[in-house]
């Protein structure tokens, strides 16, 4: 840490002023009026005077460099010591987006899954997020956004719906939204996931993040494949972490693992991470910054500076009540 003067023209001037006074002082001290006592002699040669006047002296040299070092530190205090440091502000600016097979097979998995993301999204300060469903049909829920709030009531009303599927025909309807349609069969995977990569905006520096929840199980011809999927998000920097259902099939969940390896991201099996296990590491995997804005600052620091102030005072002060001799 390098201190400097913002001003260091003021100390110069004081210096220079102080030196004009004292100079000025020395040059006519003295009494230049008053009446001159006569056979001061003897006075001057005793023990007593001479004593007094030595201890005079050293006052006055004291309290003369105490005033030298008070205008020298005030003069300081006035060009504002201080030194320059450098802030670098981390920016993450990620886009994550919860694709959700809505499918009833998965719904313990997206259950607790909500539950998790919760916390995540209200500790969230940057990054958008956003929430999009499918079955037959892939639907957008919440696009990606920055009101957390507004995404943390819409995963308590998921968290409701799955509570109360077989119960409230509302919140069965709810989980469902629009992704149901005759004749194109259920769980439409490479369909889901190609849905959720286009909804992310290309050709910026954000981090792009799907966390992909499915048993990968289709009933019904899809019109994209979960590979062509997988290489439209690794081609637009798109990363898929994708979470099995705990029974899901071995071949099924060995072409979501490749999915999900492809695009850089990650597979988690649902029988052998917990949701939160699997959302901590995601959020350690995307937390390395996008961005840094960087700006220099000048910081003062008249501290140190007005306690040496304080003290000169206080001993010119001790000085002043010890000159009345």
């Amino acid at each position: 840490m390098e201190l400097k003067l913002m001003y260091p023209f003021i100390v110069i001037i004081a210096l220079i002023l102080t030196a004009l006074v004292f100079f000025v002082l020395k040059r006519y001290q003295g009494y230049r009026k008053g009446l001159i006592i006569a056979n001061t002699k003897y006075v001057k040669n005793t023990k007593y005077y001479k004593e007094l006047m030595a201890k005079y002296k050293i006052y006055q040299i004291l309290i003369n460099t105490c005033c030298i070092i008070g205008i020298i530190l005030s003069s300081i205090l006035t060009a504002r010591l201080n030194y320059t440091q450098r802030f670098d502000t981390e920016v993450f600016n990620r886009d994550i987006l919860l694709c959700m097979d809505v499918s009833q097979s998965v719904d313990k998995l997206n259950s607790q899954l909500i539950k998790e993301l919760k916390t995540t999204v209200a500790s969230l300060t940057n990054d958008r997020f956003g929430i999009a469903i499918f079955d037959a049909l892939p639907v957008s829920i919440i696009p990606l956004t920055t009101d957390y709030n507004y995404v943390i009531n819409y995963l308590e009303r998921f968290e409701k719906a799955y509570i109360t599927r077989n119960n409230q025909s509302y919140f069965t309807s709810f989980l469902y939204a629009g992704t149901e349609a005759d004749g194109r069969g259920t769980s439409l995977i490479g369909e889901g996931l190609a849905y959720c990569a286009t909804t992310f905006k290309q050709n910026d520096d954000r981090t792009k993040i799907i966390i992909f929840s499915t048993d990968n199980k289709s009933k019904g011809t899809s019109l994209v494949s979960l590979s062509d999927a997988a290489d439209y998000a690794k081609n637009n920097n798109i990363k898929v972490y994708a979470i099995g259902t705990a029974n899901i099939e071995s071949a099924n969940k060995k072409t979501l693992e490749a999915a999900a390896t492809k695009t850089g991201g990650k597979y988690y099996d649902f029988s052998k991470f917990t949701p939160k296990e699997i959302i901590d590491e995601i959020e350690t995997l995307n937390t390395s910054p996008i961005k840094a804005n960087s700006y220099i600052q000048r910081v003062d620091v008249p501290e140190l500076i007005f306690l040496y102030l304080v003290i000169v005072i206080f001993i010119m002060l001790v000085i002043d009540w010890r000159m009345k001799i």
